[in-house]
């Protein structure tokens, strides 16, 4: 199979028969050294997968150069940073999925696809909305067909929201989910969303306890947990309950809690339910999980619940009474969210996850692009873990350069900086705004020079992924803990440390000359741009076509492009002459139109008389209609802005060769133009006492 990958991406390249045989005589040169090696690795290492994934790194990282210290950029790293891009396009779990399925086919379709579009309403009214609190009527029972409806819109993306979270948990702290005995609590408004996505990464079976209030919901939970219950390798316990235990009855190891914060109503509701499941987490080594829709409303939301755990939010007066308390993730820091004071366009901390809808989903479905068989899940998260504290920070790399092994992660891994913002993809280089271990926001650019791969992962990268490479260049910062004056983005800086703002002392006569200075450097560029824009917007209509000048790029006159699309249409080309002012002369084309293809080369003749009785030196102008498809017109050889002296009562014919550019077919704009005019004019040429050409009408 990848042999032929291999052969249809070379035949597609149009590469040679004998480099694509050398290509794969050194693929399979690869392959067996791939399974040389893994043979002799495979008696030392625990995980089937583990150790084939590790294996296959360390060969595709072997040709990694330096990064920007000149340090190695190891496997570790390397293989860290595509197994966090592995999350690719998941499916919701087969049981949820048939229970869900067959709970949908009791309703009414048409009232449910109806309830479905008053759902989207209400959830892009919510998206838009900028408070932190819902102010819509209290909240009531939801009838079945509303819950249904819930599912039917909401219950994929949530899932392959979690999904996405517990596998970044797997690749950040994988001895944690290989635990046995783990105890996890489900409260979200789902059917077990939370424990079955959990489950999914389990080494040992789970043991869960799922809230449900809402009776419908319930009833679905009920029927997932009989399902569950009899696949013993999955869950150890399955339970579902109406109400939420209090810190006396027991504390969970697993705490999800998904799309619940925004129910809040006031304040001391929001910190005092905050507090509660608070103390339900494990103070030994456990997780809480909080998980909320992509908005940048719920990432408001969010953030302040996260300050509040780490005891660093202004809204409570409490002290920081343990420090036994991180942020596994997303934060490579555990201060204060720099997106609370970053510029506008940071509007939340938001990541998507890739992944197919179920056929319920499409079927019930009436808004548009509802057939479509994927879509994104846009979600905010945050992961704490209590008991422990963050690990130290350490460099990228060890100090003494030595790869760790595959089941040591390192420490610096939780210091990696996140992308926080789409990653801007540029010619030769690429800049990401990112969230640093320093507790701000900065942009990261990186260049070629940095090396192949170091590049090639840069341009790789996606929002949301850890990067673990120093850039070449930090071009500003976000300071997050400065005042509001100084909030806004510096210039280059060395680090992310608050810097005091002061302005030098200067001599006023000094601030005047410079001022002059500038004003006098405007004013000479003025000039000069005055005096050069003659010829340069006669170079610009050249080479661009515009206001109908023929193009005259050489670039566009290679032998490849003179080769005619016999499929394309036809396009009619008519021909005008005439002359300017008092020029005594006659200016005609010898055909009146042509028919050419794309890529087709014709040539055309005009005849030029000179009906006066002495010597006369004429110039030729030409133009194009309509003005934009002046841009596929090439001229191969003409008579234009050349001296065209004719004797008294003297004819001559006139050559025109020219081609249309085939990407005149592909060009949407060209569509509805099926006839182009070529029109010359003949002006009498006189000269200065420098010899220079001048025209006049």
């Amino acid at each position: 199979m990848f042999e032929n990958i291999i052969c249809k991406t070379f035949f597609r390249r149009n590469i040679g028969h004998f480099k694509t045989s050398f290509f794969l005589n050194w693929v399979k040169k690869k392959e067996h050294q791939v399974n040389c090696h893994i043979l002799k690795r495979k008696a030392s290492t625990t995980s089937a997968s583990e150790w084939v994934n590790k294996d296959i790194y360390d060969l595709q990282t072997q040709s990694l150069s330096t990064d920007i210290n000149n340090e190695p950029i190891s496997s570790t790293q390397s293989s860290l940073w595509r197994q966090q891009r592995q999350s690719g396009e998941l499916h919701v779990h087969t049981t949820l999925n048939v229970v869900v399925d067959q709970h949908l086919a009791k309703q009414n379709r048409s009232l449910l696809g109806r309830e479905i579009n008053n759902l989207k309403s209400f959830q892009s009214e919510l998206w838009k909305s900028k408070d932190t609190l819902i102010t819509q009527k209290p909240p009531r029972q939801l009838t079945e067909l509303e819950v249904m409806a819930y599912l039917s819109a909401s219950l994929p993306p949530q899932y392959a929201a979690l999904h996405n979270v517990f596998g970044e948990i797997a690749l950040r702290i994988p001895e944690f989910l290989r635990r046995s005995g783990l105890r996890l609590f489900d409260y979200g408004f789902g059917p077990a969303l939370g424990a079955i996505a959990c489950s999914q990464y389990m080494k040992e079976p789970l043991h869960a306890l799922v809230h449900e209030g809402n009776p419908f919901m319930h009833n679905i939970a009920d029927d997932l947990a009989h399902q569950y219950q009899s696949q013993t390798d999955i869950f150890a316990q399955f339970h579902i309950t109406k109400l939420l235990p209090f810190s006396t009855e027991g504390t969970f190891d697993i705490f999800v809690l998904s799309n619940r914060l925004n129910e809040m109503k006031t304040d001391g509701e929001f910190y005092s339910f905050l507090r509660r499941i608070w103390s339900l987490v494990s103070d030994q080594d456990g997780l809480l999980i909080l998980v909320e829709d992509g908005s940048p409303r719920s990432f408001q939301t969010l953030s302040r619940a996260r300050s509040f755990l780490l005891k660093k939010s202004p809204n409570t007066d409490e002290s920081n009474t343990s420090s036994k308390v991180h942020v596994v993730s997303p934060c490579p820091h555990d201060m204060e969210c720099p997106m609370q004071k970053a510029p506008s366009h940071f509007k939340s901390c938001a990541f998507t996850q890739h992944f197919y809808r179920p056929v319920w989903m499409r079927e019930y479905s009436k808004y548009k692009y509802a057939n479509r068989s994927t879509a994104y899940s846009n979600f905010s998260y945050c992961v704490l873990r209590k008991g422990k504290p963050r690990p130290p920070v350490h460099d990228y790399l060890s100090t003494d350069g030595l790869e760790l092994a595959s089941d040591d992660l390192p420490q610096s891994f939780h210091q990696w900086p996140r992308i926080v913002q789409p990653v801007m993809k540029r010619r030769g280089h690429v800049a990401m705004d990112v969230c640093t271990s320093k507790g701000c926001l900065a942009r990261y650019v990186y260049t070629k020079s940095q090396g192949t791969e170091t590049y090639r992962m840069a341009r790789k990268s996606k929002l949301g992924d850890a990067f673990p490479i120093s850039p070449k260049t930090i071009i500003r910062y976000y300071h997050s803990h400065t005042p509001s004056s100084h909030n806004l983005f510096h210039s280059i800086s060395p680090c992310c440390s608050p810097r005091a703002s002061y302005q030098r002392p200067g001599n006023d006569s000094f601030r005047r000359r410079t001022t002059t200075n500038y004003m006098i450097a405007l004013s000479i560029f003025a000039l000069g741009v005055t005096y050069s824009s003659v010829p340069l917007y006669r170079l610009f209509c050249s080479k661009t076509g515009y206001g109908g000048t023929v193009n005259t790029d050489n670039t566009r006159m290679s032998a490849e492009r003179m080769v005619p699309r016999n499929e394309a249409r036809r396009i009619r080309i008519k021909f005008n002459g005439d002359v300017g002012g008092s020029l005594d002369w006659r200016l005609w084309p010898q055909q009146r139109e042509l028919w050419v293809l794309p890529g087709e080369t014709a040539l055309a003749f005009y005849s030029a008389e000179n009906k006066s009785d002495h010597d006369i030196i004429g110039v030729a102008t030409y133009n194009i209609v309509p003005e934009q498809a002046a841009l596929y017109f090439n001229k191969v050889a003409c008579f234009c802005f050349e001296e065209q002296r004719l004797d008294a009562h003297e004819k001559v014919d006139l050559p025109v060769f020219f081609f249309i550019d085939p990407e005149f077919d592909d060009d949407p704009n060209m569509k509805n133009v099926d006839e182009i005019l070529l029109s010359y004019t003949f002006f009498q040429a006189r000269f200065d006492k420098q010899g220079n050409l001048q025209t006049v009408s």
